[in-house]
C-alpha cells in the first residue's frame, strides 16, 4: 500500500477516499480525472471502488459513487466512467446500472 500511495502522490489527477464506520474502513474509492484526446473535455474515472462484504447493500457504494460524481463535477468533468470485469453482472454491474451508469463498450488489453 505504501508503494501505491507513493506512486499516486506523484499524480495530482488521482485521489483516494475511504468510507469509515466507528474508525474502521468499510469502503474505498479511487478517482482519476481523465483528459480526453478525442474532444477537449475531462471525465472522472472511478479507478477503484470496493465495499467490505459486510457493508454491501447498505448505501456505502452509492455514497462513494455520489462522492466521485461530486468531485468530477467540481473538476468540470462532463461525465463519470469506470471499468468492470466480466463475471460481475449479477452484483457489481447491476449496482452500476442502478446508479445511472450504462454499458458503452468493451476494454481491450494487451499485457506486456
Amino acid at each position: 500500500m505504501n508503494a501505491r500511495l507513493a506512486f499516486l502522490s506523484k499524480h495530482p489527477d488521482h485521489s483516494l477516499w475511504v468510507a469509515r464506520h466507528d474508525g474502521r474502513v468499510i469502503g474505498f474509492l479511487g478517482l482519476q480525472i481523465r483528459h480526453n484526446v478525442e474532444a477537449p473535455s475531462d471525465y472522472g474515472e472511478v479507478s477503484s471502488i470496493v465495499v467490505s462484504e459486510r457493508w454491501r447493500r447498505k448505501g456505502v457504494g452509492q455514497l462513494l459513487l455520489t462522492h466521485a460524481e461530486s468531485l468530477a463535477r467540481k473538476h468540470g468533468c462532463i461525465g463519470l466512467w469506470l471499468v468492470s470485469s466480466f463475471g460481475r453482472e449479477a452484483d457489481a454491474h447491476k449496482f452500476y446500472e442502478n446508479a445511472g451508469l450504462s454499458k458503452t463498450g468493451f476494454r481491450f488489453v494487451k499485457p506486456f
